[in-house]
């Protein structure tokens, strides 16, 4: 959720990838890559302090 996003930069710093980048606006865009927690969930998911990014099936 692009508006939830503050551009903290919690989730490009936990991506084990480094495959989060920010947007021209400032919101991070998206990616597919990542390995799941042992929650289910990739960690930018489990650590988006605002719950911008949510990881669910369409």
């Amino acid at each position: 959720n692009r508006e939830k996003c503050v551009g903290c930069y919690t989730c490009v710093l936990s991506c084990p990838y480094g495959a989060i980048m920010p947007s021209a606006e400032g919101a991070m865009q998206k990616c597919e890559l990542c390995l799941k927690t042992k929650e289910g969930v990739p960690q930018c998911v489990k650590h988006c302090p605002n719950g911008a990014i949510v990881y669910e099936e369409r």
